[in-house]
């Protein structure tokens, strides 16, 4: 969870500067992710795309639910 603090200095951010952060983030994240021994990094992108497949399979799951009982689609 984030400090009250933290999630203040978020929302004075301007749309840009979030995206700059986020970015950056993400930039340095997929570099770790690609660092270390091979047989490390395949256990890594193993388990993103399992735990993508995984969301992907429950967000699927939902929308049948959702159609099935009738709800109409929002927008």
């Amino acid at each position: 969870m984030l400090s009250a603090e933290t999630l203040d200095s978020y929302r004075r951010m301007t749309p840009a500067q979030r995206l700059r952060l986020t970015m950056d983030l993400s930039r340095s994240a997929w570099k770790a992710m690609g660092e270390g021994r091979p047989e490390i990094v395949a256990k890594r992108f193993l388990r993103l795309n399992q735990e993508n497949e995984l969301r992907n399979r429950r967000i699927c799951v939902g929308l049948r639910k959702s159609d099935l009982a009738g709800n109409p689609p929002t927008e």
